[in-house]
């Protein structure tokens, strides 16, 4: 569940471009009718799955799927997509095995259109990878997000927050395998990113770190792992003080003056 937390909330941005953005289709391979169809049952079920209403947003995608799927002569982006978000939404329901397959499909339609866009392959790359990883295949979750790292550092760049993101889950993989040392050097890559923002206040740094930490106590490094517990004590304990200083600033009418 915490790679789904993280998933969530670090390429939420990301998706909301990808996902929503509006499609194109030949009217001679798909209906209009049924393309206006398709995209409104898609968005609306991607509306449902950001509110956490996982039953409403499958009944969506399941419709978009119906609506396409009679016309497999038309583009199969858009029956890729909609499989990839009901992926998803069973993703975070918890049924892997039956996401897994609509994954992979999803990837190899895009993987073979020359005209795809990197981002969703990238996409498709990390949902299964994060489906594989809670099934716990760990050698084929690390190939596809190693794959997935490749594709983000191009699309955003080596030192993006995404990228981190990325790194982050990888590093995560590669402790599951007991891959120590690759492990570490991917968290540090995390960590130098995160610290080229606001470090003193930065909850992704503070993570990373704690992660960190915990790999090194892992390895019986144990003085190292102190100092890294203590830099993301620190940057918690620095973000409540501002939240509380807020909360302090609404609750106090601020000085208007006489009247």
């Amino acid at each position: 569940m915490r790679e789904a937390c993280r998933f969530a909330g670090n390429l939420l941005a990301i998706l909301a471009v990808l996902w929503l953005s509006p499609a194109r289709v030949s009217g001679e391979e798909i209906p209009f009718r049924a393309f206006q169809n398709w995209n409104f049952y898609n968005n609306t079920g991607w509306r449902y799955l950001y509110r956490g209403d996982y039953a409403r947003a499958e009944e969506r995608f399941k419709m978009a799927i119906a609506e396409i799927r009679p016309y497999p002569s038309g583009d199969q982006r858009l029956l890729a997509r909609s499989y990839a978000d009901l992926a998803r939404v069973l993703y975070h329901e918890g049924r892997y095995a039956e996401a897994e397959p609509l994954a992979r499909w999803a990837l190899s339609v895009r993987e073979s259109h020359p005209r795809v866009n990197p981002d969703a392959v990238f996409q498709s790359l990390y949902i299964l990878a994060l489906i594989h990883l809670e099934q716990a295949h760990f050698a084929e979750s690390e190939a596809l997000l190693r794959r997935a790292l490749a594709m983000q550092e191009k699309i955003v760049g080596p030192m993006h927050v995404y990228t981190a993101a990325t790194l982050d889950e990888l590093a995560g993989v590669c402790v599951r395998q007991k891959k120590f040392g690759d492990a570490e050097g991917l968290y540090k890559r995390a960590i130098a990113i995160h610290e080229r923002r606001n470090p003193e206040m930065n909850p992704q740094l503070a993570e990373v770190d704690e992660h960190l930490a915990s790999l090194l106590k892992q390895t019986n490094r144990e003085e190292e792992a102190k100092h890294w517990e203590e830099r993301a004590k620190a940057i918690r304990d620095a973000m409540a003080a501002a939240a509380a200083r807020a909360r302090l600033d609404q609750a106090v009418p601020g000085y208007r003056g006489f009247r």
